[in-house]
């Protein structure tokens, strides 16, 4: 691929994400991110501690977050996490309350499912009662299950920490395994693993189906700019003075700083997906439920098979 058509693949990128409105998808994705933190937190903690010990999964977790956000997002989540010793219901109790937090974690992703969607120019069809129903149902199931991906994660992350942590001098290359060597495969396992997760919700959460080819740059693009911006951001966070401002309101308003930017940045990795494709001629499928928009003036069609 040659420079110049990578640089018009950007610019187009730009000019579609910025016509799809995605700066006011991503301030929606943000706010849904207030009310899905706690059952997110909590359900990545409870599952990562069926194969991992809790309290190092919550430690890796909240130093995560310090380190992305800031000092004040970091005690909110470590304040959720101490909470969720303190409730232990049985019985039915407890399958209620993991419906209901499979529900609330769910929430962050339908918001973002319609981000995607119109990132590649998709909308539900007209209502249809059984259809409808159908793919209502379909909808939250596919959003449960990326709930239970994006709880996976710590799980992932913290794996490939430690395999990198464990690996014999022989399996890097004959290279003597220095300290910085460890460092800079466990520092990139952050995006490799986000990468991983991108992939999968671009292929699997919106309502088209979008070929590989075109999702891997996207993902890719994504997770670079996920990692690098992030490390910005946190660094902005953490130095902005916000809890001295905003006081009480401090801690959710950083979170919303950072949830904000990081949808920003996915959006545009998922319109560059639909650029690949639209360039490449490469088909982007509508599910059963859903159609193309119609377009605006200046923007193109996405290619069809």
């Amino acid at each position: 691929m040659h420079v110049r058509k990578i640089f018009a693949l950007f610019v187009q990128t730009f000019w579609g994400w910025r016509m799809r409105r995605a700066p006011v998808y991503a301030a929606a994705i943000a706010y849904s991110t207030l009310f899905s933190l706690a059952p997110l937190l909590i359900l990545s903690v409870n599952l990562a501690s069926l194969t991992l010990n809790s309290a190092t999964v919550e430690a890796r977790i909240v130093a995560a977050i310090e380190r992305q956000v800031g000092p004040d997002v970091a005690q909110l989540t470590q304040e959720i996490l101490s909470a969720r010793l303190q409730i232990r219901p049985n019985g039915a109790a407890a399958l209620l309350s993991i419906g209901l937090l499979l529900f609330g974690a769910s929430g962050v992703f339908n918001q973002l499912r319609n981000a995607l969607n119109a990132m590649w120019l998709i909308e539900a069809r007209p209502p249809d009662i059984t259809r409808s129903l159908l793919t209502t149902g379909k909808n939250y199931l596919t959003s449960i299950l990326a709930a239970l991906l994006l709880g996976l994660a710590p799980i992932m992350l913290l794996f490939a920490s430690a395999f990198v942590a464990s690996l014999p001098a022989a399996a890097l290359l004959g290279v003597y395994r220095t300290g910085w060597l460890t460092t800079v495969l466990q520092v990139l396992a952050s995006p490799a693993v986000f990468f991983v997760l991108f992939c999968l919700v671009l292929r699997y959460l919106p309502q088209a189906t979008a070929p590989w080819r075109a999702i891997w740059p996207g993902a890719l693009l994504s997770a670079i700019a996920y990692w690098i911006g992030g490390a910005v951001l946190g660094y902005y966070v953490q130095n902005a003075a916000i809890r001295s401002i905003y006081g009480a309101a401090g801690s959710a308003l950083a979170l919303l700083i950072w949830a904000y930017y990081s949808a920003f940045i996915f959006l545009y990795g998922a319109r560059f997906v639909y650029s690949v494709a639209q360039s490449y001629r490469l088909p982007i499928v509508p599910d059963n439920g859903a159609v193309f928009v119609q377009i605006t003036a200046g923007e193109t069609p996405a290619y069809k098979a």
